[in-house]
């Protein structure tokens, strides 16, 4: 009988444990799997938009899921970054999208009025301010990096 090298015995191993996360969305497997799915990437296409290699993946895929609405978001955005070698921008992005496609996701859809034909939309609170920039701007400004400190004030 033929012993398989440890390394692809782990790897394998590790494939498995990747494919069962994917449907827990307390792990960057479900994250990677549900970004995949919306950008409609390849594992090779996925590992050349995160500037890395595709033997990589499955080590962030393990990593736990950094909650977006948490004040320490960044942190564990970069902490994930660096133990797998990926830019934290891109991370960070990839996490926002798949929080805000979910969120919209669970919605109710648009319901139609018997009487006016009119269309009513419930909306829980926060999902707008989940879908928008966090530093709104004025029609006509110039997109800024940083929040504008001074206030106007009318005449």
């Amino acid at each position: 009988m033929t012993e398989t090298p440890v390394s692809l015995r782990v790897t394998k191993q590790l494939s498995g444990l990747v494919r069962r996360l994917r449907d827990n969305p307390d792990f960057m497997a479900f994250v990677l799997a549900a970004y995949q799915r919306q950008e409609r990437l390849s594992d090779d296409a996925l590992a050349k938009y995160l500037n890395t290699t595709p033997a990589m993946l499955p080590r962030l895929a393990l990593c736990k899921r950094p909650a977006s609405n948490s004040p320490q978001f960044a942190d564990q955005v970069r902490q994930i970054a660096a133990y797998t070698d990926i830019d934290a921008a891109k991370l960070a992005n990839m996490v926002r999208q798949v929080d805000t496609l979910e969120k919209l996701a669970e919605q109710p859809e648009v319901l139609e009025s018997e009487k006016a034909g009119a269309q009513q939309i419930e909306l829980r609170p926060g999902l707008l301010a989940a879908t928008r920039d966090r530093y709104e701007r004025e029609p006509g400004e110039e997109m800024s990096s940083q929040p504008n400190d001074e206030t106007s004030s009318e005449d």
